[in-house]
């Protein structure tokens, strides 16, 4: 994939329709005043209600799939953050610079419009009962869980770890984006992030490829739901 480079680039793709394969990354960011049309709590997946929890509708029932089978496994799941608005990143960003620095608040933080999460279709997640979650929680047995077990059920880790030079952004293990069970088996398979498979697979309206990419093909997408 392109390197990673800080832009203002709006994506052309209609990222209501385009929900799978729209790039979201440092460059690429969703218009302003994109919003879902069909955000439901998350209660809708068999989670208790939380106010301000949202996701698109389209993943619900992979959502409370994931959510028996982890409860099933004794490594039941929790949601911390869903669907963000482009007005509550611009929060969220100005109060991590706050508490982290600049520097490394954008190694962490997606800027306004940049963040997956405004699609409606990313979730953090963490182990039931617990209110936060951090990078250790990965070697936990539900962050272990989730690593091996989220595409089976349409969700990649957007963030692996070791993996920051193509995703962009440190390690989250606990940040899931939905893309349908389909294309999450074909990113799993093909070993790659899911930011380097779209850009090969699925490249942005507007972007050239470089020599090395511009042979790759382009697959057909499967829209669930």
């Amino acid at each position: 994939p392109p390197a990673c480079t800080a832009g203002d680039v709006v994506v052309q793709e209609d990222p209501g329709a385009h929900w799978q394969t729209v790039v979201v990354d440092t460059e690429r960011r969703l218009p302003a005043e994109f919003a879902p049309g069909d955000l439901v709590n998350i209660s809708e997946a068999g989670f208790p209600f939380t106010d301000g929890l949202a996701v698109r509708d389209v993943l619900t029932d992979d959502l409370n799939a994931m959510r028996e089978a982890a409860a099933a496994n004794g490594t039941p799941i929790a949601i911390l953050a869903a669907f963000r608005s482009f007005e509550q990143q611009v929060a969220l960003q100005d109060q991590r610079v706050e508490e982290m620095g600049p520097d490394a608040a954008a190694s962490r933080v997606a800027g306004p419009g940049h963040s997956e999460h405004q699609l409606g279709t990313t979730i953090d997640v963490t182990s039931e009962g617990l209110d936060d979650v951090d990078q250790a929680w990965g070697a936990t047995p539900t962050g272990q869980w989730v690593a091996s077990n989220a595409h089976k059920y349409g969700f990649l880790l957007s963030y692996p770890s070791g993996s920051s030079e193509t995703t962009c952004y440190d390690y989250e293990p606990w940040h899931l984006r939905y893309v349908g069970r389909e294309l999450a088996q074909r990113v799993v398979a093909s070993g790659l992030t899911l930011r380097h498979y779209l850009y090969v697979h699925h490249p942005p309206i507007g972007y050239t490829p470089t020599t090395a990419d511009s042979t790759t093909t382009t697959d057909e997408v499967v829209t669930e739901g």
